[in-house]
């Protein structure tokens, strides 16, 4: 689409000729009263829509800043593309002025079909769009709508699902025609989950972290990628709570199942892991605290020696011995965990590194523009 400096490009092109008296100022127009606005050019859009927009600036003067306002309300419309604006001398007197805009709309959306959807209907697909028929065309609109509908798809299992589109242009009448040609693939459903390597948790207790389930009379077992690739990480987390600080899933990917059933693709889900070993909670420290005693900042703490080496709970440790300084006005209270692993106990010994900041007070509290309570 043309920029809005075609309009500034065109006038300063036409301001010595055209329409002015040869004996007069190129800037006659300036200082003038707008008394009457015509439009040309326009097809989809009313001529009322834009006087709505530009009938308030009838009777003032046109100058600079009426100029660049008339530009913004404008380029603001969703259906403008460019217009150029002439000026002339009203016949009534030498006073007035009339503004002639030729308008160059953005086409509007007549028609959005779909190509190849053969397994799932077409008014399913058009509620997924964030347009319709009578918006006004945008490349990146349709783009992103292309996206939507292959989520759309993913979603529902169509994992080779392939979506582009074409758009027909009616130039004379500024219409689009919006097609979106699809090429849905196979639908594939889980078969099977697999963990390889999991020696120490048992796989039906893996199975049930994961967010993809297995084809069933209660479930669909669509395969979404996505989720797929999040699950991986679902299980690495659920390890890491169970004190395998050392988990690693090497890989995880799906292989195709041999299945009587024709309407979907079977595929078996594997997970190749090292669990590595168990790791348990050993001593727990505390250095540099002034303020609060080692008893005051251990009645925060509720792991205790022998306890599993949980992740998040360790998270949760130091979010509680920083709220106790962040609470009582220690606000930059800084805190570092240290850790030593003793291999041959499967212990792991923590040592929280405290330094205090200065206490910050508050002074004056101020309240503005309260005029009641209740």
């Amino acid at each position: 689409m043309k920029k809005k400096i075609l309009f500034y490009l065109f006038l300063i092109a036409l301001m010595p000729c055209i329409l002015f008296a040869a004996e007069e100022s190129v800037d006659w127009w300036v200082g003038k009263a707008i008394t009457e606005i015509k439009y040309e050019g326009l097809q989809n859009v009313t001529e009322r829509t834009v006087n709505s927009l530009l009938s308030k600036y009838v009777n003032k003067e046109f100058t600079d800043e009426v100029s660049k306002e008339i530009d913004q309300v404008l380029y603001s419309q969703p259906w403008m593309d460019y217009y150029l604006l002439t000026a002339q001398k009203s016949e009534v007197d030498n006073y007035s002025l009339i503004l002639n805009f030729e308008i160059v709309e953005v086409p509007m959306i007549k028609a959005v079909t779909f190509e190849g959807n053969t397994n799932i209907k077409e008014r399913t697909l058009t509620s997924q769009l964030t347009f319709s028929k009578g918006d006004y065309y945008a490349s990146q609109l349709i783009e992103t709508n292309k996206k939507t509908l292959i989520d759309y798809y993913k979603n529902k299992g169509y994992n080779d699902v392939s979506v582009d589109y074409s758009v027909e242009e009616n130039d004379e009448l500024k219409t689009a025609n919006v097609t979106y040609k699809i090429n849905e693939g196979d639908v594939y459903k889980v078969g099977a989950i697999v963990f390889i390597g999991n020696d120490k948790i048992d796989t039906k207790i893996l199975t049930k972290t994961l967010t993809l389930k297995k084809r069933s009379f209660f479930t669909a077992g669509n395969f979404v990628q996505a989720t797929f690739d999040s699950d991986a990480q679902l299980l690495l987390q659920y390890y890491q709570t169970q004190g395998y600080n050392d988990i690693v899933i090497n890989k995880h990917y799906f292989e195709e199942m041999e299945s009587d059933d024709t309407k979907y693709k079977m595929i078996k889900l594997i997970f190749d892991i090292t669990e590595g070993q168990q790791w348990f909670v050993g001593n727990i420290t505390f250095e540099g605290n002034s303020v609060f005693s080692n008893d005051d900042i251990q009645a925060k703490i509720y792991l205790k020696d022998g306890d599993i080496n949980n992740v998040d709970e360790l998270q949760n440790q130091v979010q509680a011995i920083g709220s106790l300084y962040v609470d009582n006005g220690y606000i930059s209270t800084n805190l570092n965990v240290e850790n030593i692993k003793h291999a041959d106990t499967n212990k792991i010994d923590y040592n929280f590194v405290i330094t205090e900041s200065e206490q910050s007070h508050v002074e004056k509290i101020i309240i503005n523009g309260l005029t009641k309570t209740k």
